[in-house]
C-alpha cells in the first residue's frame, strides 16, 4: 500500500439506490476528474457542489450526470486531496465511472485505506478512526452515541492528557537520574500524587467499561433445547421477522444462525442452534457440535422446552452442560397453549418465565427477564459515563493500570526512583498504542483490513 497514490472506491453500499458516491483521494484526484468531466480547477470553489457529466474522454460518451465535490488537502478527511461524486447509484453507472477513474492512473482502495490515510496524515488518531467503523456498525442508539463521542475526541483527549502527566514525570525523574540524593521527599511526595491521579484515572476508564462493551459487542445468547420446541419461532419472534424456518419436522435447523436484535436499546446477539439429541444423521451431528460450541461461548442461555410433555433426557443433558460450562441460563417454558385448564394452574414443570409463542402470550416478560438478567437499570444509569468500549482499547489500559500499580508498589517500598522509570514507560506504552502515538505498523495494518471499502 503506497500513500503517494491516487485511491478511489464506491463509498455507498452495494446494491441498488438513488445516489451513489466515488470517492478520490490523492495528489491526482482532481486531474483525474477534470479529464473525465472538463470541470476546470479555476472555476470550482471547494467545498461546493457542482452539477456535470461524466464522460468517457476516449469514446466521448457521457457515463451519467453528477454532482461533484471537491474538498483540497490539507483540510480534508484524509489531509489529501479529495473528489466525491455523487451519481445515480445503479451498479452499471457506478462500476463504468469506477472503471474511467482507474484507467486514468488511480487504483482501488484497500479496506478502511481512506481513514488509515486520515491517521497517516494526522487528520484523526486510532480512537477516532476506529469509532468510524464503530458508528458505521453501532446495533443501538446508545452503541451510536458512544462512538460518536470517541470520533469526536472524548476519549482521545483523556488519553493523551494522562500521557502528558505521565511524560512530565518521567522526564523529571530522568533529569534527576543521576543525583537522586538532591531530589527532596516533597518532590518524591507530588511525583506520587499525580502518578495516583494518573492510576485513579485509568482505573474511571475502566470502570464501566463492560457496559461499553455490551453496547458494542452486544450479549451473545445462545437458544437451545430439544428438537421441535419452538426455539426457531422464538429468534423469529425476537428479530421481528421470519429469519428462521419453522417446521414441525425434528431438525430442520442444521446450522447456528446469529442474528442482532434491539429489546429496549440494549443489543442482543440470539443465536439459533440446532435441536441437541442423539442421532445418527452425518449433517444433524455437526450441527449438535456446534449447537454444543455455542453454549460454551455466548454470555447467556435461552433452554426452551416444551411444557406439553415431560422432561426428556436429553434435556436434562442439555441442563446440566449449561450448568457444567457455569452459564447463566433463562428457562423459558413453551406451548403453554397446549395444557389444559387444570393443568395450567398445575405446572409441575419448572420455567423462569413461561411462555405461548403460538397465542404471542409471556413473550413481553420474557423481554423483561433479558434485560434483567444483564442489570439494565445499572447499564441505563451509566451509559453517559461510557467512553471505552473497543475491546482493545481496554486491554491496553488494563495494561497501563498494571504498569502503575507497581510504580505505586515501587514507591512505597522507598526503592530508588530510577525504578520508577521502568513501569512509567510501561503505562506510556501501552497509552500511546490506544490514540496510535506509539504502534507498529503491523497493528494499525490489523486496525484498518477490518473498515470497510470506501471508508
Amino acid at each position: 500500500m503506497y500513500i503517494q497514490d491516487t485511491i478511489t472506491a464506491i463509498a455507498t453500499g452495494f446494491g441498488v439506490g438513488a445516489i451513489g458516491i466515488i470517492r478520490i483521494s490523492g495528489k491526482n484526484a482532481f486531474n483525474i476528474i477534470e479529464r473525465l468531466s472538463f470541470l476546470k480547477k479555476a472555476a470550482i470553489k471547494p467545498n461546493t457542489l457542482n452539477l456535470c457529466y461524466i464522460t468517457n474522454p476516449l469514446s466521448q460518451k457521457t457515463i451519467d450526470q453528477v454532482l461533484i465535490s471537491y474538498m483540497p488537502g490539507p483540510r480534508s478527511f484524509t489531509g489529501e486531496d479529495v473528489i466525491e461524486i455523487n451519481c445515480h447509484g445503479g451498479r452499471v453507472v457506478l462500476n463504468s465511472i469506477i472503471e474511467l477513474i482507474l484507467n486514468e492512473g488511480a487504483r482501488l482502495a484497500a479496506p478502511g485505506e481512506f481513514s488509515k490515510r486520515a491517521f497517516l496524515n494526522g487528520k484523526i488518531d486510532l480512537v477516532q478512526a476506529e469509532a468510524i467503523m464503530d458508528l458505521i456498525s453501532a446495533k443501538t442508539d446508545a452503541g451510536a452515541a458512544i462512538a460518536l463521542g470517541q470520533m469526536q475526541g472524548t476519549l482521545s483527549l483523556r488519553i493523551k492528557a494522562l500521557r502528558v502527566q505521565l511524560l512530565n514525570v518521567l522526564s523529571e525523574i530522568e533529569a534527576t537520574i543521576d543525583f537522586p540524593e538532591d531530589m527532596a521527599s516533597e518532590v518524591l511526595s507530588k511525583y506520587e500524587t499525580i502518578l495516583e491521579n494518573s492510576l485513579g484515572e485509568v482505573e474511571n476508564l475502566l470502570k464501566h467499561s463492560d457496559e461499553g462493551q455490551i453496547y458494542r459487542e452486544g450479549i451473545s445468547v445462545a437458544i437451545v433445547g430439544l428438537p421441535n420446541v419452538g426455539k426457531s419461532s422464538l429468534l423469529n419472534y425476537l428479530l421481528g421477522t421470519e429469519r428462521a424456518i419453522v417446521s414441525e419436522i425434528p431438525g430442520t435447523t442444521r446450522d447456528t444462525i446469529e442474528e442482532f436484535c434491539n429489546i429496549d436499546g440494549v443489543p442482543f446477539k440470539i443465536i439459533d442452534t440446532a435441536g441437541i439429541r442423539e442421532i445418527s444423521n452425518k449433517v444433524e451431528v455437526e450441527g449438535i457440535r456446534r449447537s454444543r460450541q455455542t453454549i460454551e461461548m455466548a454470555d447467556l442461555v435461552l433452554c426452551v422446552v416444551d411444557l406439553s410433555t415431560e422432561m426428556q433426557a436429553d434435556e436434562k443433558e442439555i441442563l446440566a452442560l449449561i450448568i457444567e460450562k457455569n452459564k447463566k441460563c433463562i428457562i423459558v417454558g413453551n406451548k403453554y397453549d397446549l395444557l389444559s385448564n387444570h393443568r395450567k394452574l398445575n405446572i409441575e414443570r419448572k420455567a423462569d418465565v413461561i411462555i405461548s409463542l403460538v397465542e404471542k402470550t409471556g413473550l413481553e416478560n420474557l423481554k423483561k427477564i433479558l434485560l434483567k438478567s444483564i442489570n439494565i437499570h445499572n447499564l441505563r444509569n451509566n451509559e453517559s459515563d461510557i467512553s471505552v468500549s473497543n475491546s482493545r482499547h481496554i486491554e491496553k489500559l488494563i495494561h497501563a493500570k498494571n504498569a502503575l500499580e507497581l510504580v505505586r508498589i515501587t514507591a512505597r517500598q522507598k526503592l530508588p526512583i530510577d525504578l520508577w522509570s521502568i513501569d512509567i514507560r510501561e503505562a506510556l506504552l501501552a497509552l500511546g498504542e490506544i490514540t496510535g502515538d506509539d504502534i507498529s505498523d503491523q497493528i494499525i495494518d490489523n486496525i484498518f483490513v477490518h473498515f470497510c471499502i470506501g471508508k
